[in-house]
């Protein structure tokens, strides 16, 4: 289901995706979020049959382009990778194919990265430097439109499990399946520091002041302080309610989703 509606909650279109596309299901449920860069919608949905990814007008709601993706089941989200010295901003898509980056109004891809990636843990990107679960983590780098694009280090004791990478502050942020979170310079790939977490986990952590801040499937918080040598688990919150989804932030705030409630703490 994609839908828009005013902040008075009026629907204004509504598109069913997948009873459009009848095919398009898979046994474990969809999870791909989608993204709104220049005026379209960009969603993926990813599964061994009905595979696509479609853009569309944020005002209208109608299709702008559509393009077929690898049938195999997927649930990475799109990313977007802001323009810069003159390049516009593109979207990227990732399958165990790797990544294909498409202009987000007419679908047309600029480049291909062919070297596989995961199909559960999104990448992260940032100025010229996309940060890819593949092959553990590999930080790509961006240039004119190329096939062939030059990697900056490659980690493959840092490989994400199911939460998808987050770069801030000059590091990037992984959670392997140890649980352990993974400190590495984004520049050289050097290893920071390790931190053993509490839990399994399906949400993706996110940083703001100097902190992260992750919830585990079983609802238990960790608020991370960030130093430069090694991280340390502030303080913690039980929810005692399933997190399978990434909170978010804004305003000061933290807004999560449990199985049962949508929280807000703090702000």
């Amino acid at each position: 289901m994609l839908f828009r509606s005013d902040r008075e909650g009026q629907l204004l279109w509504y598109r069913g995706l997948t009873y459009e596309h009848p095919k398009a299901s898979n046994s474990l449920g969809m999870s791909s979020s989608p993204v709104v860069v220049d005026g379209t919608v960009v969603v993926q949905v990813e599964t061994d049959d009905d595979s696509f990814a479609m853009g569309v007008d944020i005002e209208t709601g109608q299709t702008r382009w559509k393009l077929n993706r690898p049938h195999r089941a997927g649930w990475t989200s799109p990313v977007i990778l802001r323009g810069t010295s003159g390049r516009p901003d593109l979207v990227l898509l990732q399958s165990s194919d790797g990544l294909a980056t498409v202009h987000p109004k007419t679908g047309k891809v600029a480049w291909n990265y062919p070297g596989g990636a995961s199909t559960v843990s999104s990448s992260a990107a940032t100025g010229e430097t996309i940060y890819v679960p593949s092959h553990g983590l590999t930080a790509l780098v961006v240039g004119a439109a190329d096939s062939q694009l030059p990697y900056r280090w490659r980690r493959t004791e840092v490989s994400p499990g199911m939460p998808s990478p987050i770069f801030y502050d000059d590091r990037v942020y992984s959670i392997t399946g140890g649980p352990i979170l993974v400190a590495t310079d984004a520049k050289t790939g050097k290893l920071a520091w390790r931190l053993r977490l509490k839990g399994t986990f399906y949400a993706s952590p996110l940083a703001a002041a100097g902190k992260l801040y992750v919830f585990n499937d079983d609802g238990f918080g960790q608020i991370i302080k960030l130093d430069a040598k090694r991280g340390s688990i502030e303080s913690e919150r039980e929810l005692k309610e399933s997190v399978m989804g990434t909170p978010a932030l804004s305003d000061g705030a933290l807004y999560i989703r449990t199985e049962e409630h949508l929280w807000k703490l703090g702000g």
